[in-house]
């Protein structure tokens, strides 16, 4: 029988020791993943401690699959001891493990874990979110943990979280050029099709009018877009 088919068959007879094995013991990462991410979704608390020792697996996938199923479990259960290795997670070598790291910590709610999410914001790695073309840094995933347990920096406050949150609410340098670019790009085509439109419309000096007024708020424009990307490379 195909692996994939036996963690299919596992999960779908609510087997929860069956899937522990299988995350424990079997040699195939993809079969230890999909049965960490199986008993995430089944939210059987039985599963905590070897989620947790997944965090530790040799390979990236496993303990991503770790990671998220955790959370998925404290969606239901207060689980106190998950926090202290998640907190490992987030400086795991693979961005994808810290994403799941800050998302599960969030859920749990637990303040052990507000000083190393402070820290984490200052994680600029970019990995996909749940929707389509929805990409975030690391940092963010950390910003919405930190949401949920209820910290805020101290309005005024001058010290270093204050100033890496800050630094995580902010755009990219990359992000805010290439919205430049493509504003451009779109304000080019508008401009033509509205000369366009005017040259079929407006006959003599409405015709030079409109084309004043086009030329000035395209002017006005572009100079607040380049005022935005300096404040956004300094």
């Amino acid at each position: 029988m195909p692996e994939d088919k036996v963690v299919n068959e596992l999960k779908a007879n609510g087997d929860i020791e069956g899937l522990i094995e299988a995350l424990g013991q079997n040699e195939d990462k993809d079969v230890r993943s999909s049965a960490a991410v199986a008993l995430g979704k089944i939210g059987d608390t039985r599963a905590v401690e070897p989620l947790i020792a997944a965090l530790g697996d040799q390979n990236e996938v496993v303990r991503r699959g770790g990671a998220m199923a955790l959370g998925k479990i404290s969606d239901r259960w207060q689980i106190p001891p998950a926090v202290e290795p998640l907190i490992v997670a987030l400086g795991d070598e693979d961005k994808w493990v810290r994403r799941w790291a800050a998302v599960a910590l969030g859920e749990i709610g637990d303040t052990r874990a507000v000083e190393p999410l402070i820290v984490a914001l200052g994680d600029e790695d970019r990995v996909t979110g749940d929707g389509i073309g929805d990409v975030k840094d690391v940092r963010h995933y950390a910003a919405d943990a930190l949401d949920r347990l209820g910290w805020s920096p101290e309005p005024g406050a001058a010290g270093a979280a204050n100033r890496a949150l800050m630094k995580a609410a902010r755009p990219s340098k990359f992000g805010w050029l290439a919205s430049v670019v493509l504003a451009a790009m779109v304000g080019v085509v508008a401009v033509a099709l509205a000369l366009l439109i005017l040259r079929n419309v407006l006959d003599g000096w409405w015709y030079y009018a409109g084309l004043f007024w086009l030329v000035v708020q395209g002017s006005y424009s572009m100079l607040r877009r380049r005022a935005r990307l300096k404040r956004a490379l300094k």
